[in-house]
């Protein structure tokens, strides 16, 4: 089972499958979706003379999980208009290595996580103009095990780190952070 607030695919689905209830259980037939959804998905079959073009819904259908995914899993949330800031909490449950890039409109988010016996890297790189707050789940790791190597915004100042207890154990909260990358790095075990 995974830890609180981690999606998996099979949840992603049947949360798809609720928002967009399908026609008579076909994939291919997913007349409920709302007409925004609809609107961007351009027509498949290119016209030809006699032959009228058929928008397919397969492709946004097909691709609605792979947005929840690096959404949930790699935990980047927008928290201000133009993606001015960001909440990055990177959810990796029982996974050793997870790394990806998030798109925003102020450029690439990435958040890399690695983790294994004694060792612990978060690695999170935010877009120019921006700021963020990192999370970061430790479980029972002692704090002052980790090291936080961060800019503060603007270059100003120094980068806070707080610990926090919530339902997954202990929990670094750390930032806000500038642009630039930010790691997050277990130094002894």
């Amino acid at each position: 089972m995974p830890a609180a607030g981690i999606v998996t695919v099979q949840e992603a689905v049947a949360l798809a499958l609720v928002q967009y209830p399908m026609s008579g259980g076909s994939f291919s037939n997913l007349i409920a979706l709302p007409d925004s959804v609809v609107a961007a998905v351009r027509a498949s079959a290119p016209s030809a003379p006699g032959v009228r073009a058929r928008p397919t819904l397969s492709h946004a259908w097909a691709s609605a999980p792979a947005n929840a995914i690096p959404c949930h899993v790699l935990g980047v949330r927008v928290t201000a208009p133009g993606a001015a800031e960001f909440l990055i909490r990177p959810r990796t449950g029982t996974l050793t290595e997870v790394a990806g890039t998030v798109p925003s409109v102020r450029g690439p988010v990435k958040v890399a996580v690695h983790r294994s016996t004694g060792a612990h890297t978060t690695r999170v790189t935010v877009p120019p103009n921006s700021r963020a707050v990192l999370e970061v789940e430790i479980g029972d790791a002692d704090p002052a095990q980790y090291r936080v190597t961060a800019k503060a915004p603007g270059g100003l100042g120094r980068v806070e780190v707080t610990p926090l207890t919530d339902l997954t154990g202990t929990v670094l909260r750390i930032g806000p952070v500038g642009s630039g990358t930010t790691k997050v790095e277990r130094t002894r075990s």
